[in-house]
């Protein structure tokens, strides 16, 4: 391998992260594996942001600076980072969020180079670890998703994979993975212009092109989740239009791939319903815009609406709630499906904890 030429190349978004950038490239400086470029990419932040990670390169030569000129949101920026890197892999790490310091020697081992120089797997998978946070900033809990060491050495084992990660919620992120950046640059993958799931429509471009991947047991990627600030703490007008695109493209895919199994069927029809009751939740903010009457149309909308009468009719459902939710779409009950999302909302807005996750302290 060119000396050069690191294994590794970490993309890093950068906007506004003063307070926890530090925290995020300390975590990588202090990798036990060494191997590796850091790539941060300053979309046009107006704090220290920028000021931070210039320290940071002229103390590390493995650390790369750009600055962009004006803001263009966090795919955008990965994807400059894309064009920018020159590791035999690529992966990302988000500027809020920190690593266990041998995450990259446990993803790493299973890298082989062999001796025509090809290098395998496609793709090495992890977990990661949830880290509470609120609206003060104090920690209040964790939650660990973590996944059984694997191996897959064919597209129809991989395939297979994917609706069971979706199903734990791991599918849809991308920094709990390495991609091999050939497959990334030569296909021209990037990141889509989209204020949600933009990391799992770039995955399942990417899974297209893997052959090998392997699954790592380790749970070494911090993702925080604070009370503010985020994208799913606010009512964002796509959110149901892009989470049904989410469901379709599954959907599609599991078609394309002649693999469109009972299980697949209704674990897509189970996320569109739960796509359904979120939006019926979010529509009853008043940052929606929404009076009753735009409620009830939108409610039956999804009485017409062929991907729903596809995957989720007559779908299995184990959530009660969920459950009746599809019951009550299924008899066109539109009153009592909007005193539903009015209650849910009410309940989510006086007990947010009811709807959050069990959280576990470590």
């Amino acid at each position: 391998m060119d000396e050069k030429q690191p294994l590794i190349s970490i993309i890093m978004p950068v906007y506004n992260a003063e307070l926890y950038i530090e925290a995020a490239i300390s975590a990588i400086v202090a990798q036990t594996f060494t191997d590796w470029e850091l790539i941060l990419v300053n979309d046009a932040s107006g704090d220290r942001s920028g000021s931070i990670c210039d320290g940071w390169s002229s103390k590390d030569e493995r650390i790369k600076v750009r600055h962009l000129i004006s803001n263009q949101g966090a795919g955008a920026a990965r994807n400059i980072g894309i064009d920018m890197a020159c590791g035999r892999y690529i992966t990302f790490v988000d500027s809020d969020d920190t690593i266990d310091k041998d995450l990259y020697e446990k993803a790493t081992q299973y890298i082989s180079i062999d001796e025509a120089g090809v290098i395998r797997p496609d793709m090495v998978l992890w977990g990661l670890t949830e880290e509470y946070y609120d609206e003060k900033g104090n920690h209040t809990g964790s939650n660990v998703l973590s996944l059984e060491d694997a191996v897959y050495d064919t597209p129809e084992q991989i395939r297979r994979k994917v609706i069971r990660l979706e199903d734990k919620t791991l599918f849809g992120y991308q920094w709990n993975h390495l991609y091999r950046s050939d497959i990334i640059k030569d296909n021209n993958i990037r990141f889509e212009s989209v204020v949600l799931y933009e990391d799992y429509f770039f995955n399942l471009k990417v899974i297209e092109h893997v052959n090998t991947m392997r699954v790592c047991s380790c749970s070494g990627y911090h993702y925080s989740k604070r009370g503010t600030g985020n994208i799913t703490s606010r009512f964002v007008p796509e959110y149901y239009i892009l989470s049904r695109r989410r469901v379709e493209s599954m959907y599609n895919a599991y078609r394309s791939w002649k693999m469109y199994t009972p299980e697949v069927k209704n674990s897509c029809g189970q996320r569109l319903v739960r796509y359904i009751m979120s939006a019926l939740i979010r529509n009853c903010g008043p940052s929606s815009g929404m009076n009753h009457i735009d409620r009830r149309r939108w409610v039956k909308k999804i009485y017409k609406d062929q991907l729903y009468k596809m995957l989720s009719k007559h779908c299995y459902i184990e959530q009660v709630p969920l459950r009746m939710l599809r019951g009550l779409i299924n008899r066109h009950c539109t009153s009592l499906i909007l005193i539903m999302g009015r209650v849910l909302y009410l309940v989510k807005e006086g007990l947010p904890g009811f709807f959050a996750k069990k959280k576990q302290i470590h």
